[in-house]
């Protein structure tokens, strides 16, 4: 349906995407995975037709490719049904069957082909089918004339994803569609995906996500370095990528000794060749001729062992280590001073947004928690961790926190307070000590000190989050609050961070529908907000085994 073939491309003269091969055909469901800025959205860009390869070919046997951007940002002044009719490809064919009718009796075949392009998306059907779609995703029918900037950010995520239900492409180009959904949202794209006879290239680092859905995986490599197939699974591919890596560290590991044993042996020839000179300069004068004849053969003998030794050390073959992982065994400090007791609680608080009002809040976060924050967008999460975190007041109600709890409170997108400055910098600043403890600290996350010198605003989102978690670290945060950590972050950044927050030993509350990072954060309580409130201990659990969160001992869903 789709050839890539070889394609190259360039920002300036900066190579971004180099020697990429592959596929996409009817029922591939393809995860495009790799580091931040290698290229991903860029890619499924070219293969929308909205940027152009600087070398290599695309064959397309279809035109029936639809393409959908993490925002909506660009259709922020349409009405929700000019927006769904853009996603969909039906308001495209519309214009296209208009330009057409201008030249009708001169070509009428560009009129047929609109009209089956119309038909192909699925445009003569869209209004009966789009109020299903709606309802599906937990939005009204009667929000069609609604504009879609006055929506909320998550009306806008639901709208994005009724749009992909609907949608009845041959192709589709999803760049991470589960960003911003909740579990909810998350099942109904992948129930879609799963039935649907379509192609699909997916950018996503939601590792359940690509587990459920894929069944072939491409990785671009960073800085132009090409990009590796895999003709199966997510889970496949992880467990050939470790043998991979595996075998190369053993490779690496005896080609080095086999080194150090060469230079270690050229080491004593040079040793024993120092030896005899001095030996032999200290033979007495009748000897000399004698001395000088056994003193020309050991020296050639040595000569040629090291020439031996030198020629068998160019020849060994050079095995490259494996690609440094994110480091994962980051250990924060002992945190002190930790109520035994409760850290913090909310009393029927409620927030008042002018139109809205969220509440009234009910909670109780205790010394030994390690909370999930859930549920459908848009109903009152983030108002909650805030609300705990102290950024915002109640109207009514009452916030409590103990006296020996320290805050910490880290957004979706955190922000450096002077990001044109190195990152050591922000952090010591940030955390209120000098450049010397910040950097120890950052070395224990795993930033070296050429990454500690790069300014703030140029890091990726991976080292983005170690700082912060570095900043909270200096400042003996005991009660941590994230709001959708891993939201900007890759596969490799996204498990790094759960392993990191799994060795916090303070009280940790995360809003997050990451059911891999939940579970690696080793989250003992679930917390559901709806419609603005908290939902009991018992609704919450019925909630998390429902949607599938909890996991047992052998990291298997709990019944």
């Amino acid at each position: 349906m789709i050839k890539l073939q070889n394609l190259h491309f360039e920002y300036g003269h900066t190579p971004i995407l180099d020697a990429i091969t592959f596929n996409i055909g009817p029922g591939d469901r393809i995860g495009l995975i790799g580091p931040n800025g290698a290229g991903k959205s860029t890619l499924l860009k070219i293969v929308a037709g909205e940027l152009q390869p600087a070398d290599g070919t695309i064959d397309r046997t279809s035109d029936i490719v639809g393409f959908m951007p993490q925002e909506l940002t660009q259709w922020r002044e349409l009405t929700v049904q000019q927006c769904v009719e853009e996603l969909t490809g039906v308001a495209g064919a519309y214009r296209a069957l208009d330009e057409a009718s201008q030249s009708l009796g001169e070509d009428d075949n560009a009129y047929n082909q609109a009209l089956e392009r119309l038909e192909s998306l699925g445009a003569y059907s869209l209004d009966e089918r789009l109020p299903r779609a709606l309802r599906e995703v937990g939005l009204p029918a009667n929000i069609l004339d609604r504009t879609v900037g006055d929506l909320s950010g998550g009306q806008q995520t639901k709208l994005a994803l009724a749009s992909i239900l609907v949608a009845q492409y041959d192709v589709f180009l999803l760049d991470e569609p589960t960003n911003n959904l909740d579990i909810a949202g998350i099942e109904a794209l992948q129930k879609f995906i799963k039935e649907s006879k379509a192609g699909f290239l997916i950018i996503s680092h939601d590792r359940s996500f690509l587990r459920a859905i894929m069944n072939k995986i491409v990785v671009l490599k960073d800085a132009a370095g090409g990009m590796d197939y895999f003709g199966g699974g997510f889970a496949a591919w992880r467990e050939q990528t470790a043998r991979e890596r595996d075998a190369q560290a053993r490779a690496h590991r005896v080609a080095e000794l086999e080194r150090e044993k060469l230079e270690s042996a050229l080491e004593r020839r040079a040793a024993a060749s120092v030896t005899s000179d001095r030996n032999d300069a200290g033979k007495r004068d009748n000897d000399k001729m004698a001395t000088d004849r056994k003193s020309q053969n050991a020296g050639k003998t040595l000569a040629r062992a090291a020439k031996a030794l030198e020629t068998r050390l160019e020849r060994l073959d050079e095995v490259e280590r494996p690609d440094e992982e994110v480091d994962l065994t980051v250990l924060f400090p002992t945190t002190q001073n930790r109520p035994g007791g409760d850290m913090a609680s909310l009393a029927g608080a409620i927030v008042d947004y002018g139109e809205k009002q969220l509440g009234p809040y009910d909670l109780v976060v205790r010394g030994d928690d390690r909370i999930a924050i859930v549920g459908p967008n848009g109903e009152g999460k983030s108002t909650l961790v805030k609300l705990l975190a102290g950024l915002i007041d109640p109207v009514k109600g009452e916030r409590n926190v103990a006296e020996a709890t320290k805050i910490g409170y880290i957004a979706q997108q955190p922000e450096f307070e002077k990001p044109e400055e190195s990152l050591v910098d922000n952090v010591a600043r940030m955390a209120g000590v000098d450049e010397t403890k910040a950097a120890t600290e950052l070395a224990r996350f795993g930033i070296a000190r050429e990454g500690q010198l790069v300014a703030a605003q140029q890091v990726s989102p991976g080292q983005r989050g170690k700082a912060f978690l570095a900043v909270h670290a200096l400042r003996a945060t005991n009660l941590l609050i994230l709001d959708e950590p891993t939201n900007h972050l890759d596969v490799h950044a996204s498990e790094a961070l759960g392993k990191a927050l799994a060795t916090y030993p303070g009280t940790l509350i995360v809003v997050s529908h990451d059911r891999d990072f939940l579970n690696e954060v080793q989250i003992k309580r679930y917390v559901v907000v709806q419609e603005g409130k908290v939902l009991g201990e018992k609704e919450s659990l019925a909630y998390a085994r429902t949607h599938g969160l909890m996991k047992d001992a052998n990291g298997d869903v709990a019944k």
